[in-house]
């Protein structure tokens, strides 16, 4: 229907004004389009036919280069994407390498980090639980 809509404009433009119920009893239909033209501009069909042929392979040139762009675009976005989810999973990695080899080192300091962060985990959330049943 778009198509349909930028060939019709492209008449008006060229050939002059039409009334919206001369274009409702054409729509859809080359042909007929072809013919209210002639009848209205007093162009042969083929003058008419060359410029509607003009129209429509200028339509999907343009509907072709836009198509394309957004191709590119989104070919574009999918390695900016990959690019950084390998970062993040290089930056994962170095993260769980160092602490790894930081419990290596100090097991028992490691141990006790975590112990101390699970209560201090189960107190607050012991708490906050508390505040709830209370309001």
């Amino acid at each position: 229907m778009g198509n349909w809509n930028n060939i019709v404009g492209s008449i008006e433009r060229k050939f002059g004004d039409f009334t919206a119920d001369e274009l409702a009893r054409v729509e859809g239909n080359f042909e007929q389009l072809v013919g209210l033209v002639q009848r209205k501009s007093g162009q042969s069909r083929e003058q008419i036919a060359s410029f509607l042929s003009e129209c429509c392979e200028t339509a999907e040139s343009t509907y072709g280069r836009v198509a394309n762009r957004a191709s590119q675009y989104v070919d574009s976005a999918g390695e900016v994407i990959r690019d950084q989810y390998g970062r993040a999973a290089s930056e994962a990695k170095k993260g769980l390498d160092y602490t790894a080899q930081s419990v290596g080192r100090r097991p028992l300091e490691s141990l006790a980090i975590a112990v101390g962060s699970g209560i201090i985990a189960g107190i607050l959330l012991g708490l906050s639980m508390s505040k709830r049943k209370r309001s």
